[in-house]
């Protein structure tokens, strides 16, 4: 389930030197739930979808790799749609391989 999930995200953060610091401060590794299914949930601990997606263009062109039909739940948009909406200026992709064995 999604809480769960989200847990195990936070765990995952933590064996990865994730040190708890205040809001909007650089963290050492984020890891983020998206999209659940086409589940909305509000709690005080998770917001799914993400709050903020369809705004960071960091977050979208990845998606768009992966699911670019994907209809957002709430605002009813494919990636592919949330993708030409956003500004991509400084965006760019990296190579990256994450170890967490």
């Amino acid at each position: 389930n999604p809480i769960d999930l989200v847990q195990h995200l936070k765990a995952i953060e933590i064996r990865l030197g994730r040190i708890e610091r205040p809001r909007w401060h650089e963290r050492e590794i984020d890891l983020d739930l998206l999209f659940y299914d086409d589940i909305e949930l509000r709690t005080p601990g998770i917001t799914i979808p993400h709050a903020e997606f369809q705004n960071r263009a960091f977050v979208v062109l990845p998606m768009m790799e992966i699911a670019p039909n994907y209809v957002h739940p709430v605002l009813r948009k494919t990636v592919s749609d949330l993708n030409n909406d956003i500004d991509q200026n400084g965006v760019q992709k990296t190579e990256f391989t994450l170890n967490i064995a």
